[in-house]
């Protein structure tokens, strides 16, 4: 199971321990937090961004609230530069990892008119193996979600 939050939109402290109250009743093996884009075509569109800094001191809190659980580094908010963000701030996972040769889309997009996306996983392992990080085993993954095989 996996529980998150949408940051970026309103959110101010008290609905956010709330909401951080309830993923730890729920007890879920994974949980996030990602800043919300505005995206054409849609009521928001016109949003103003908000900086991603409540997200990262959300991951923050979320890795002191559940130690032991999956927190995802999206590469769709900010890309593979992103993700070194999330990272140091507590996130354990990288997600939306597209392989250079798919047509796939991430959820939010924001490199979709960017050249070279860097969202591969050469990329990402290249920029874990940069900072001092490796990729964990499937068997680790498994291990983390209680999956026997």
């Amino acid at each position: 199971m996996e529980d998150g939050l949408l940051t970026g939109v309103g959110n101010d402290v008290e609905s956010t321990i709330i909401s951080l109250k309830g993923m730890a009743k729920d007890n879920p093996q994974m949980v996030r937090v990602m800043t919300f884009i505005p995206q054409e075509g849609t009521p928001l569109e016109k949003k103003v961004q908000e900086s991603n800094l409540s997200e990262l001191k959300i991951i923050s809190v979320l890795r002191l609230m559940f130690p032991d659980r999956l927190i995802p580094a999206s590469l769709d908010v900010e890309g593979i530069e992103g993700m070194v963000y999330r990272l140091n701030a507590g996130a354990n996972v990288v997600t939306s990892i597209i392989p250079s040769d798919s047509s796939l889309e991430g959820v939010a997009n924001y490199d979709r008119k960017h050249e070279e996306r860097k969202r591969d996983p050469k990329s990402v392992v290249g920029k874990l193996r940069s900072m001092g990080m490796e990729p964990a085993t499937q068997s680790d993954f498994n291990r983390i979600l209680g999956v026997v095989v």
